[in-house]
């Protein structure tokens, strides 16, 4: 199927597009808030400027494909693989990535506030330039050697996310669950953990 096909379906009321081939496939500009494209493989599918509020990528493979500026709000990525996508500038307030495997993806500049993280794995990766997190649940996260370097976690759930060799200078911790987290080797530098829960942390010593 074709982005064509898609765009007119879509347009006639079609909502569900399960488990199909989109590979290299270029949706952007389009608006398709609620479809369901869960098990799809849209490798390498460009994604730029577009509405996909409240859809339903769950198991999609993502790998290397680019969303810039799009919007994603509450939109299901539930053990996707979003390996080396590059979702620059984009709106994914209230999404769920939990489970979703994120090595080198770019996530710098856009909105993961209320995001659900849980046990994603970040492992490694350096471009989470100004990426918002406030209030994001990252419990069980391997963040280890992420550069979250002056990014707002304000009120995150970090409770056992692994953390250690990480880049956190200046950023903003406060009022975050650091519980059972593992710092070891985390730099450190102006990072603000005011507020914060520290129960259990380890390497704040």
């Amino acid at each position: 199927m074709n982005d064509k096909k898609i765009k007119e379906q879509y347009e006639l009321g079609a909502r569900e597009f399960v488990g199909i081939n989109l590979v290299g496939v270029d949706l952007s500009n389009t608006c398709l808030n609620e479809i369901n494209l869960s098990g799809s493989n849209l490798m390498g599918a460009k994604l730029n400027n577009v509405e996909f509020c409240k859809a339903n990528l769950s198991g999609v493979q993502l790998i290397a494909a680019s969303a810039i500026q799009s919007n994603f709000k509450e939109t299901d990525f539930s053990k996707a693989d979003l390996s080396g996508a590059t979702f620059v500038d984009s709106n994914l307030v209230e999404s769920n990535l939990s489970e979703a495997t994120l090595v080198g993806i770019n996530l710098s500049m856009s909105n993961l506030s209320k995001a659900d993280l849980t046990k994603v794995n970040l492992k490694g990766c350096s471009l989470l330039l100004g990426t918002i997190l406030v209030g994001a649940n990252l419990s069980g996260a391997n963040l280890s050697g992420v550069v979250l370097s002056g990014s707002n976690l304000t009120g995150a759930n970090l409770n056992g996310a692994n953390l250690s060799e990480a880049n956190l200078n200046g950023a903003n911790l406060s009022e975050a669950n650091l519980s059972d987290a593992n710092l070891r080797g985390a730099k450190l530098d102006n990072t603000n953990f005011q507020g914060a829960n520290l129960t259990g942390t380890k390497g704040l010593d």
